[in-house]
């Protein structure tokens, strides 16, 4: 004998009042608040979805979404200029040191010694071992 399922609850759906919707779009925009929230921190916000947003106000989500972007692309631009500074004062101070700027000796001066293991890391390493006159 099959057991009875209760019935699925209706789908409901977040009501969406586009005038309102898009004058707290052109707002968040307009601001020059940093960091620039995202699309999913403006729908938050709001009480809509990220999807209701992006369907029913694409130009104003897809400059929203753009300005978040450009804003992390720049930071971790910083982020990898900083890193790249600090290696190379690392092996340069190990170098005057009178002694090879290994990685383990310029990952013992960095503020964090793991990030040695990314591509950045080891460009700016190997960059720093060319200017100080080391083979590589």
């Amino acid at each position: 004998m099959l057991e009875a399922r209760p019935d699925r609850p209706p789908l409901t759906r977040t009501p969406i009042d586009r005038e309102t919707v898009r004058g707290v779009q052109e707002a968040i925009l307009a601001s020059d608040e940093v960091p620039p929230p995202s699309l999913r921190e403006v729908a938050k916000r709001i009480g809509q979805t990220y999807h209701n947003l992006h369907e029913h106000l694409p130009e104003l989500s897809g400059a929203i979404v753009a300005r978040y972007r450009a804003y992390q692309e720049a930071q971790g631009a910083r982020t990898r200029a900083k890193l790249r500074e600090e290696i190379r004062q690392a092996a340069f101070q190990v170098h005057q040191q009178g002694y090879y700027p290994n990685t383990k000796r310029v990952g013992a001066l960095l503020s964090r010694p793991g990030s040695l293991l990314s591509q950045t890391a080891r460009s700016a390493w190997y960059e720093a071992l060319r200017d100080l006159g080391w083979r590589t």
